[in-house]
């Protein structure tokens, strides 16, 4: 049943502030502002189910919503799906990897023939390390009057990725090289075409995204088409759109009458560092025709972190916006240093702290271990103690990088549904997976009896416990077969590669027989394998867009933030990120004796002192241990 637009009210939430409500109701192409906790994700969805339930966005019409990361574009289409029942279908939600990988998968005929990857092309997952693009460059013999082999030897490798392979339009394939480094990026999209189908994989998402938007530029039928299934685009984390993606958007929907909504912060841009466009806010307001909104209010931390943040963000901009705190807090909130003889000592004071938290009612899950990186060695004394106190505590790195994967998802809610016998959230989620894989509609009934067959599959492997690594890959690999292990593959590509799926499986089924072997059942084996009642440990990277009650980050120390003096900037931004994730406690150690990986070393804080400095000024709390 449609609602006029007047009638329309936001979707379980009381109300929004009035510049997001302004952003749902918007006709227009949108820059929307928003700081920590100002609820990005949620404004999005609003204007999901917004243009959805009004029939603004009428069938059979889409919304494409676009994220920078998995997890990120599941939550947004979780939320969308709650709330416009069947409308959910045409609320297309992914990765902006996926939507030009997609691209090139459908309509890879479209691209010239020197353009063009096999049919099951691979992606590689990272970029080509130095060694490699210098090895390349190496073998080639390029033409007299653009170069010879000492001025190849001269391009930084790093640069050549960057600027000219990842970071450049494809030219026409009859267009001539007018300068070496042209030349060269010619020559290695010949060669890693022809070596499209290895295993290894030899396009990567950088380069798969320059496909599409040549596939987009070749082919206006299909660019035409694009703009008329997707009136509606939405970006999130726009502040880390990278200049391929970037241009992907602009040939689709540049000068159409596609409404663009872009949500984003420049105080949390950190990925300058992999390539992310320094200026895309600017120039999509100009280019876009764009209009910006701010939002102000900060619904995650507690008043006092919100002051605080408002001090801090002046680390990033000359006359930043003040936030204001606009959630139900008990206390103010606090924000504190901690000095430490060594890191033994650090790791008894925040166990005390945890412990202390859990006998006042806290869960583990509400504290949260931020390091800047080398999550494994710097979190090491802290996690051990916190184990051998009784509190679970691990280095979340390899769960969130599983966490990803469809196939891990399908194996857990399988189990989860099998053992519980009343699990509607399980239940749910593992229908929606089968549809996506098997292609089927909301009314189609075989949905349901695969995911029913697939639960009582689980069942038959669970029954009898096993509790080995082997034996649990065995009951794994049985829960893939009744899904049809084959449909997986054709619907997640990546599966294809030689072994990706299976070493998935195996890292998962390690995993599982690890924390079976520390519980009392499967469920609660599930449970901690999902991180319940865990206290976490994790990069700076990884914990953007999550949030816990106290945050404590480990190691504000120049060893741990060797690259503050070369991009100063960008570690700042890192920086106001680890700070944001706190509701109410934020915590900084500092160790004056700490393995950081080349044995026991003492530690300094000198190239930090902006920090510090920008910490004391702001009202932390001085402690030593």
């Amino acid at each position: 049943m449609r609602v006029h637009p007047d009638q329309w009210r936001p979707v379980d939430v009381d109300e929004l502030e009035p510049a997001a409500e302004e952003a749902v109701r918007s006709d227009r192409s949108l820059l929307v502002t928003a700081g920590p906790g100002a609820g990005k994700t949620e404004l999005l969805a609003q204007r999901g189910c917004y243009l959805l339930q009004t029939g603004l966005c009428p069938a059979p019409r889409k919304i494409l919503a676009v994220s920078f990361k998995v997890d990120a574009a599941a939550n947004l289409a979780k939320r969308v799906a709650k709330r416009s029942g069947n409308d959910a279908r045409r609320f297309h939600s992914m990765t902006l990897d996926a939507f030009a990988k997609g691209l090139v998968e459908r309509f890879r005929m479209g691209l010239p023939p020197e353009y063009r990857p096999v049919e099951r092309f691979v992606p590689r997952m990272a970029a080509p390390r130095d060694a490699e693009l210098a090895e390349f460059l190496r073998g080639l013999d390029p033409p007299e009057e653009l170069g010879g082999r000492a001025d190849l030897e001269g391009i930084p490798r790093n640069a050549f990725y960057q600027a000219d392979l990842a970071g450049c339009s494809l030219s026409w394939p009859e267009e001539e090289s007018t300068t070496l480094r042209q030349w060269a990026a010619s020559e290695y999209w010949r060669e890693v075409i022809r070596g499209s189908a290895s295993e290894s994989g030899a396009l990567t998402f950088a380069m798969i995204s320059r496909l599409s938007e040549l596939v987009l530029r070749a082919n206006p039928g299909i660019t035409s088409a694009l703009r008329s299934a997707y009136p509606f685009v939405f970006i999130d984390e726009f502040q880390d759109t990278m200049p391929w993606h970037y241009d992907i958007l602009r040939v689709a929907f540049l000068e159409s009458d596609a409404r663009i909504t872009a949500v984003g912060d420049t105080k949390q841009r950190i990925m300058l560092w992999a390539g992310a466009h320094p200026r895309v806010s600017e120039n999509f307001v100009t280019e876009f025709r764009a209009d910006t909104k701010e939002l102000l209010r900060n619904y995650r931390s507690a008043p006092e972190l919100v002051r605080m943040q408002n001090e801090l963000a002046r680390l990033l901009e000359e006359d930043p916006t003040e936030c204001e705190p606009a959630g139900e807090h008990a206390e103010d909130g606090v924000c504190q240093v901690l000095d430490c003889d060594d890191a033994e000592a650090e790791a008894k004071w925040i166990a005390d702290q945890v412990e202390t938290g859990i006998e006042a009612g806290m869960s583990p899950d509400d504290f949260c271990i931020v390091c800047r990186q080398r999550v494994a060695i710097m979190s090491a004394p802290t996690l051990e103690e916190l184990n051998s106190r009784g509190i679970l505590a691990r280095d979340e790195t390899v769960y969130q990088d599983l966490a990803d994967e469809i196939a891990v998802r399908i194996l857990v809610t399988s189990i989860r549904a099998a053992l519980s016998g009343r699990d509607p959230d399980a239940w749910c989620e593992l229908t929606a997976h089968v549809r996506g894989i098997h292609g089927l509609s909301d009314d189609d009934g075989r949905a349901e009896r695969i995911a029913a067959g697939v639960i009582a599959e689980a069942k038959r492997q669970f029954c009898d416990d096993p509790c080995e690594e082997t034996e649990v890959y065995s009951a794994c690999v049985a829960l893939l077969a009744a899904i049809d292990q084959r449909a997986l593959q054709e619907a997640v590509p990546a599966y294809s590669r030689s072994g990706w799926l299976d070493e998935v499986v195996k890292k998962t089924s390690a995993l599982l027989a690890r924390d079976r072997g520390a519980s009392a059942d499967w469920a609660e084996a599930v449970a901690r394998f999902q991180g319940a009642r865990t206290v976490k440990a994790m990069t700076i990277h990884k914990s953007k867009g999550l949030e816990y009650h106290t945050v404590i980050f480990i190691g504000l120390e120049s060893s741990s933030w060797w690259a503050y003096a070369r991009q100063e900037e960008e570690e700042r931004r890192a920086f106001f990120v680890a700070f944001s994730r706190a509701i109410d406690r934020v915590v900084f150690t500092f160790a004056r004796q700490r393995d950081s990986g080349r044995g026991v070393e003492t530690q300094r804080r000198t190239e930090l002192m902006t920090l510090y400095n920008a910490l004391g000024q702001a009202g932390a709390v001085s402690l030593s241990v």
